[in-house]
């Protein structure tokens, strides 16, 4: 008797619950900036960004969408009562083809970085904090990028100077 007292007593305590889903493959916007309209192949497209998650037959034209989601998910968990937030935010881009596979236009929503823990009490859609986390998400995608190009400079030098010692020896 005393053990299931115990075991009740256990499962009636209070909880906080958080959880991350993500969906798909995150994608760079630079990458979709890249596309240039009149030029850009759906070969090329997918060669920067994969399969698409979805295409759309448009009689003799086509289009692609590319999908990522965050969702993030805070809970209070009381004996009786029970607080539970969901934010959910995806990143989607539709690219229109022509009937040659030629890129004529697209459309962006970037939003999955604001995605966001907090109780249901909390307001998550606040301009101010919404661009706060566009501020932190470009200066991590500029810090991002400011790495991968130092270190192609370095892979370069590393490069150069193996040639010449190669051409020195030989």
């Amino acid at each position: 008797m005393t053990r299931i007292l115990l075991l009740l007593s256990a499962l009636s305590l209070p909880a906080c619950v958080a959880s991350r889903f993500t969906d798909n493959e995150p994608f760079d916007p630079a990458v979709v900036e890249s596309f240039v309209p009149g030029t850009t192949t759906a070969a090329d497209v997918t060669d920067a960004m994969g399969p698409p998650v979805r295409v759309v037959q448009l009689d003799v034209r086509s289009a692609y969408l590319y999908e990522f989601s965050n969702s993030k998910t805070t809970g209070l968990v009381l004996f009786l009562v029970n607080f539970v937030n969901s934010d959910a935010r995806f990143d989607r881009v539709w690219l229109f083809f022509d009937s040659r596979d030629v890129l004529t236009h697209s459309g962006s929503q970037l939003s999955a970085h604001r995605s966001r823990f907090a109780m249901p009490w909390v307001r998550i859609h606040d301009a101010d904090k919404n661009a706060k986390s566009d501020a932190k998400y470009a200066e991590q995608k500029a810090k991002a990028q400011a790495k991968m190009e130092a270190d192609a400079a370095e892979a370069a030098q590393e490069a150069e100077a193996a040639q010449a010692s190669a051409d020195s020896d030989g």
